[in-house]
């Protein structure tokens, strides 16, 4: 098996660190990103209150970490995992049962989501 001298590996690495990555002009981008990113633009100008959103985000950001760290730490627990996913499947087989096997189930469901829909809006 033939190796490589580390100087070698070295020296590849250097060169590859020293060059800069590629910029995207503007007019490079698909027109779809150009209007997502105009629309990104004129939201945060109309934005009166930029330390409660940037708050908001940093809290969002704080909380899904720490939910991550307990999700992540109750998977470790034996069976508990397995006991969550049978509850899942029940519950979404007595969903399906309840709510979407026939017509006048569907059709309460849809106005049990439009009563909260009115409520919300």
């Amino acid at each position: 098996m033939a190796s490589r001298p580390a100087a070698a590996g070295r020296s590849a690495v250097v060169a590859r660190a020293g060059r800069r990555a590629p910029v995207v002009a503007a007019s490079d981008l698909p027109p779809k990103v150009d209007e997502l990113i105009a629309t990104a633009k004129d939201t945060w100008e109309e934005t009166e209150n930029k330390p409660t959103v940037i708050s908001a985000a940093g809290i969002t950001l704080i909380a899904l970490t720490a939910l991550d760290a307990i999700l992540t730490r109750l998977n470790g627990i034996p069976f508990l995992p397995f006991i969550l996913q049978s509850v899942g499947t029940i519950y979404t087989g007595y969903f399906i049962y309840r709510y979407l096997l026939f017509k006048p189930d569907r059709e309460e469901l849809l106005s049990k989501v439009d009563d909260l829909k009115g409520k919300i809006f």
